[in-house]
């Protein structure tokens, strides 16, 4: 019986054993190795080579990379990897960088080199786009506040000490094609416009024909708007709260209001941004329901939702059940934080800091990229922390047998064909890619 054998057992340790319990890691390494990852991050990031002998660039970022994707969320937490003999095998090492190693790595870049894993990261968004064929892209901005106690942190409007980082995110992908770490006294209207710049101009000629672009209030921008208008890009911006929606809300007669759901109505009027702002006019879609809550309000009895657009192609339900769907930036924020840790801020300096959370966002595209193009099609809504349980931190013994490795995983294993499978496909991107 189960009681009998838990009183029972007893634990020893051995030398001799190659055994990994995150067979899965070594699975997701042939992946990025074949997809040339690592000899873009080798090649471009070659400025911070200390010597030829020793640990490669590509490895230090990916030790990183598989940290965070196996569950660990400090750097100290790299000594469970360490002593994973069966892991270090597959990786062709005795020994992998200890935490102050890679702590004293990360305090090494310069802006230059947080740039370019920038870049690298939006390549891994482009894969994903030509490997889905996408003609439609929803681009989505959003940031979030990050609690540090750092002694460099700033204090954020909030009133805690942190950071402030910004998401650029498609939609279509769930992939952050590219992020801003911001100190946290960062304005949150902060880098919105040139975000999106350059996020429009990663995704030109990528055979894309339509571009939506949505963003909360902190995206408000007369700006932003004009650069969408002469570019082809249709965008919805929040203005709930502002001095505008206050306007917008006395402009809309009464008998315009009609019922929507869930107890709300909605309506819409045109607002028109003056000529010291380069003019436009646009559509403003709004909806209203009464607060439980009547302290919460904003006035006139009613808490009030409402987005600007140049969307004039579908009726105004329509446009607003769009921009409703912008929980799903709020999804992969949260993902970041609870299952790859983003907010656990590794050093006191501002750069090293930023390094990190471009490892972080590499490590999110590359599962990102990696469920969608080689696991079943049914795993691709599933979050890291499932991945991990059911593919990643999988238990297997290593052997050399004939000048070759083999990873030996149990038969009983569940999804033994599916692990089989994508090791197979790990090693043929370009079928896929």
């Amino acid at each position: 019986m189960i009681k009998d054998n838990l009183r029972k057992f007893k634990v020893e340790k051995s030398k001799k054993l190659r055994v990994t319990s995150k067979a899965g890691l070594a699975v997701i390494g042939s992946f990025a190795r074949e997809i040339g990852l690592f000899e873009e991050l080798e090649g471009r990031l070659k400025g911070l080579r200390e010597r030829e002998r020793g640990y490669k660039i590509y490895e230090k970022i990916f030790y990183i990379m598989g940290l965070v994707i196996s569950g660990g969320s400090r750097l100290r937490h790299i000594g469970v990897l360490n002593s994973d003999e069966g892991l270090l095998e597959l990786f062709g090492r005795d020994r992998i960088p200890r935490d102050n190693t890679l702590g004293y790595f990360l305090k090494k870049f310069k802006r230059r080199d947080i740039w370019v894993l920038s870049e690298i990261n939006t390549d891994l968004v482009r894969k994903g786009i030509k490997a889905l064929g996408l003609r439609h892209i929803t681009i989505d901005q959003d940031s979030s506040l990050v609690e540090s106690e750092k002694e460099e942190a700033k204090k954020t409007y909030k009133g805690f000490y942190g950071y402030n980082p910004i998401f650029g995110m498609i939609k279509e992908l769930g992939m952050v094609i590219r992020g801003v770490f911001r100190d946290g006294n960062s304005s949150p209207m902060a880098n919105n416009e040139s975000l999106l710049r350059k996020i429009h101009k990663e995704v030109k000629g990528l055979g894309i024909k339509r571009i939506y672009f949505r963003a909360d209030s902190a995206g408000f921008n007369h700006k932003t708007m004009r650069y969408c208008e002469e570019n082809g890009l249709y965008f919805g911006i929040g203005i709930r709260g502002t001095e505008l929606m206050r306007k917008v809300i006395r402009a809309i007669p009464e008998v315009e209001w009609e019922e929507y759901k869930d107890g709300m109505e909605i309506a819409e009027t045109v607002y028109f941004i003056g000529p010291e702002k380069g003019g436009g006019a646009y559509r403003v879609v709004v909806t209203r329901k009464r607060p439980r809550d009547i302290g919460l309000f904003i006035g006139f009895g009613y808490e009030y939702h409402g987005v600007i657009t140049n969307i004039y192609h579908w009726d105004k339900k329509a446009v607003m059940r769009w921009y409703s769907k912008r929980g799903d930036a709020e999804n992969i924020i949260k993902e970041l934080k609870n299952d790859y840790s983003i907010d656990k801020i590794p050093t006191g300096e501002l750069l090293a800091n930023s390094a990190y959370f471009q490892i972080i966002l590499l490590a999110y595209n590359l599962m990102k990229l990696f469920t969608l193009t080689i696991l079943p099609q049914a795993w691709r809504r599933y979050r890291l922390k499932t991945l991990r349980f059911i593919f990643i931190n999988i238990a297997g013994v290593v052997r050399r047998h004939a000048r070759q490795i083999k990873l030996i995983i149990s038969e009983y294993y569940i999804y033994y064909d599916i692990f089989y499978y994508s090791r197979y496909k790990a090693l043929n991107p370009s079928l896929y890619l």
